[in-house]
């Protein structure tokens, strides 16, 4: 009976035992913190901005300076018959925007030394003398000038039952002018006869 009980003494030792030597439970580790945001890359830079193209150039200069007075201009003798050759006037008036009438505009008294009449009025007056044709214009009315210093009639006759038409023009620069001049026959007798001229300012 003694026995007994040490022996059931010994189980309830060992079982005490074994319950309070039990390990005890861990706790679990702490949360891991999220890593930082990532920061955005930077920004891109825009291209270089495209140059112009190379600015385009101006045509050539026209004219424009216009002056007041009597142009004029001979080269051989368009009186002669037997020679070639062709005179030229022309009067800017004081606005210097129009071709002017006057008297001082007559190529027969300027150049002709056998012509002392000086009885014509002109405003643009040509003679012209080559070996093929020849003709004279001497108009009579005022032309206009533009911004860019040009002149031009054309196809105009002279009077009533003239053979053709005839035209001039021309631009002024400064102390100098240039031009053409013509008379076409128009279905008329002859035949085309143009002349280019040139002109210098008297002083």
């Amino acid at each position: 009976m003694q026995f007994q009980k040490l022996f059931l003494l010994a189980v309830l030792t060992t079982a005490l035992a074994m319950l309070g030597c039990g390990e005890e439970s861990g706790t679990g580790g702490t949360p891991g913190s999220g890593g930082n945001p990532g920061s955005g890359g930077t920004p891109g830079t825009g291209g270089m901005p495209g140059t112009g193209g190379d600015p385009g150039t101006g045509g050539d200069p026209g004219g424009g300076n216009v002056m007041t007075g009597l142009y004029q201009m001979q080269m051989g003798n368009p009186w002669d018959q037997d020679s070639t050759g062709w005179a030229v006037c022309f009067y800017v008036n004081e606005a210097t925007d129009a071709l002017m009438v006057t008297n001082r505009c007559d190529v027969s008294f300027i150049f002709d030394p056998d012509d002392n009449s000086n009885d014509e009025s002109n405003s643009f007056d040509i003679e012209v003398e080559k070996s093929d044709c020849n003709f004279n214009i001497g108009y009579e009315q005022a032309v206009s000038i533009d911004s860019n210093g040009r002149f031009a009639v054309t196809d105009f006759e002279p009077e009533p039952g003239f053979s053709g038409k005839l035209s001039f023009e021309g631009t002024i620069n400064g102390t100098s002018a240039s031009g053409t001049a013509k008379r076409d026959p128009a279905g008329g007798f002859g035949s085309l006869c143009e002349q280019s001229w040139t002109a210098e300012l008297q002083q």
